[in-house]
């Protein structure tokens, strides 16, 4: 019997000899739990290593201020051990763990605390030093998990890439500056002034094949259809690009025609050696690569010639082992009648280069201004297509006289969309008309200038003191007048 007692007072104590130190365990499991959690937040461990009582008193100074009410309370196993560096640790563990709720009351802290944290905000970007009161360091482990807590919401590689988006975003929005702006054209009119002040325009184009043959005399056209005609009677397809008017058998480049200033030439694509020191005068050019497949060139410039192209066409298909076949003569030269160059441009035969754009092939030419309106009247023009088809700003050449002087007492301005809102077709615009229909312009208005806006539907003459030159482009295009006073 004594025995039994003996054993059941020794398990008891091994008990809770085993509790006691489990208690002990899970203690300090949570104080270096709290201290790893402290440290990862305040990004230092410095922070809670060799804690003092300037810290301790400090500790508890601001946290009764900060803390509400309804902190979980510490666990009873924490409460009974007591150690006096785990309660230390205990109250900044608390202090650390507890961000939200002073963030969220600062705005209610008395004057004092908010210049203390003022002034150990400005200690935390001077970057302290070892030694420093505790103060400003339970202060900087209140304030850093608020910011801890925003990079947790969005993680760091999930922030860099809204970053980069972002910046790709700008920079797919932002305008053409000055690292793009030398591959922007330059500009494709130039407008000069003779000795009598009249103004022109100076462009420098580049025509295609077509073009050329339009432009071409009747010779040269007569030419051309000559030597069409005898290409054709073998069988070859052509295609016309835009230099070149090429013929071929099957995928075979055979010929091909082209324009130099009034000279129609003949490429070949056989042997140029075959005709040295003969009366056919045919010339290598196969240093070019664009004239590999056709390195012999005949060039035509009178009829002896246009007779001789015959010739050689005949011996350049005998030795493809193409045969002539029976076809009808087209004339050829009525299918391309003269054209001005205007019509060209906008047919878009003729290119547009940029005037200080040097080219072998490009021509530079001076029109008057009214030699750049188109032919028809346009039924409705913006002010986008006014300047697109006139991309110039010197319109005095469109703008008329009048015998009326201004007077500058009192300016005015109208736009031509309410020119074309409050007047009807072929009506004439003055001054007084426009105080007369037009709400927005000032009765009492001496001076009035025409600007542009929105779309002009109808033929006006507007006489006016002063206009903008896309206004004139716009009345003009559209069958208009312009009046302008002394």
């Amino acid at each position: 019997m004594n025995s039994l007692l003996v054993s059941l007072s020794t398990a008891m104590i091994a008990v809770i000899i085993c509790a006691v130190v489990l208690i002990c365990a899970g203690a300090v499991g949570v104080a270096l739990g709290g201290k790893i959690s402290a440290n990862r937040k305040t990004g230092s461990r410095k922070d809670v290593e060799k804690p003092t009582r300037k810290k301790r008193e400090s500790a508890k100074e601001v946290k009764p201020s900060a803390r509400p009410e309804s902190v979980p309370k510490a666990k009873p196993e924490e409460s009974q051990a007591e150690p006096e560096q785990g309660e230390t640790l205990q109250a900044e563990v608390e202090t650390a763990e507890e961000p939200p709720a002073p963030m969220e009351e600062k705005e209610e802290l008395p004057a004092p605390t908010k210049q203390k944290e003022e002034q150990a905000t400005e200690e935390r970007q001077a970057e302290p030093e070892q030694g420093e009161t505790l103060q400003t360091e339970v202060k900087t482990a209140e304030e850093l998990p608020a910011s801890t807590e925003e990079k947790e919401e969005l993680p760091a590689p999930t922030e860099q890439k809204e970053q980069t988006n972002e910046e790709k975003t700008v920079t797919e929005q932002k305008p053409k500056t000055a690292a793009t702006s030398s591959k922007l054209p330059e500009k494709k009119f130039e407008v000069v002034k003779d000795s009598e002040g009249g103004a022109f325009v100076r462009i420098r184009y580049n025509r295609s094949f077509t073009a050329k043959l339009i432009q071409s005399d009747d010779a040269v056209k007569n030419y051309y259809s000559q030597i069409k005609n005898e290409l054709k009677k073998y069988g070859v397809k052509e295609r016309i690009s835009w230099r070149h008017e090429t013929y071929r058998s099957g995928r075979k480049l055979i010929a091909k025609l082209a324009l130099r200033g009034k000279t129609l030439c003949l490429y070949c694509a056989t042997d140029p050696a075959v005709y040295e020191g003969t009366k056919y005068k045919v010339e290598d050019v196969s240093a070019k690569k664009t004239n590999a497949e056709v390195p012999a060139l005949f060039r035509i410039k009178n009829d002896r010639r246009a007779r001789y192209s015959a010739k050689i066409i005949e011996d350049l298909m005998q030795r493809h082992n193409l045969t002539a076949q029976e076809s009808i003569y087209t004339d050829y030269c009525a299918q391309y009648p003269y054209e001005e160059l205007q019509p060209l441009i906008e047919r878009k035969l003729v290119k547009l280069l940029a005037i200080k754009e040097k080219s072998a092939e490009s021509e530079v030419v001076t029109l008057p201004i009214t030699g750049m309106l188109p032919a028809e009247v346009l039924e409705e023009v913006s002010v986008t297509e006014a300047e697109e088809i006139l991309p110039f700003e010197n319109v005095e050449e469109l703008i008329g006289e009048s015998e009326k002087v201004s007077d500058r007492t009192k300016r005015g301005i109208v736009n031509v969309d309410e020119l074309a809102r409050y007047f009807d077709n072929g009506e004439r615009v003055t001054l007084e008309e426009i105080k007369h229909r037009i709400p927005s312009v000032h009765k009492k208005t001496t001076y009035i200038k025409v600007l542009a806006r929105g779309v002009l539907d109808k033929p006006l003459e507007v006489e006016a003191d002063d206009f903008s030159p896309a206004a004139v482009k716009m009345i003009v295009l559209t069958g208009g007048k312009v009046t302008r006073k002394k």
